[in-house]
């Protein structure tokens, strides 16, 4: 029997958000993560040839590890997890901008470089100065999927999205249309506009 997990809501991500103001690096890996619901070696594995801004989609097909002091880039948790998302308006920009920032990038360039140790502390302190309930990183995407649900997204929708493997369905019934993905982001969008203030640019 899987352990119930904790989530945050959209407000309480939000509110920790601000917290992480002066931190635009882990800004921008924490919207990557509470937005698309990917798993953190997933978020690490992403480079900018990942990112299609014309399509406003993200490629997800591999997974970033670090053992004896290597990195490792590896095939994701399984051949579910191999997908490519449509992602929100808003996130689609935040991502322009970020990497706009970065010198020196090209197409095989990771996004994120900063250590798994790191973005526990960064989470630790954000909800230690926020005031949030603390949560772990994989409780992020238990919070996205939860979020999706909440909203009337069917799972058929959902596992596709976040890489689960559709258990108990087949044939075509298993293969949402595209055009149910444009949704699910164009819902997210709406849902980060109407309760996301115009901050300033980092």
């Amino acid at each position: 029997k899987a352990k119930e997990r904790s989530y945050w809501k959209v407000e309480e991500y939000l509110k920790f958000r601000t917290a992480l103001e002066d931190k635009p690096m882990y800004y921008y890996a924490f919207e990557v993560l509470f937005w698309t619901g990917l798993r953190m070696g997933e978020m690490f594995a992403l480079t900018l040839g990942d990112i299609d801004f014309a399509n406003k989609t993200l490629r997800v097909d591999e997974s970033y590890q670090r053992l004896k002091k290597k990195d490792l880039i590896t095939d994701p948790k399984n051949e579910s997890s191999k997908r490519t998302i449509v992602i929100p308006d808003m996130l689609v920009a935040e991502l322009k901008e970020y990497v706009d920032s970065l010198y020196g990038v090209n197409e095989q360039s990771r996004l994120f470089t900063f250590s798994r140790t790191s973005l526990h502390r960064v989470l630790e302190d954000g909800c230690r100065i926020s005031g949030v309930k603390k949560i772990a990183i994989h409780d992020i995407r238990h919070s996205h999927i939860t979020m999706l649900a909440n909203s009337g997204v069917p799972s058929v929708i959902i596992a596709p999205r976040v890489g689960h493997a559709l258990q108990g369905m087949t044939g075509h019934y298993s293969h949402p249309y595209a055009s149910a993905d444009i949704a699910t982001a164009d819902m997210l969008n709406r849902n980060m506009e109407s309760q996301t203030n115009v901050r300033e640019k980092i």
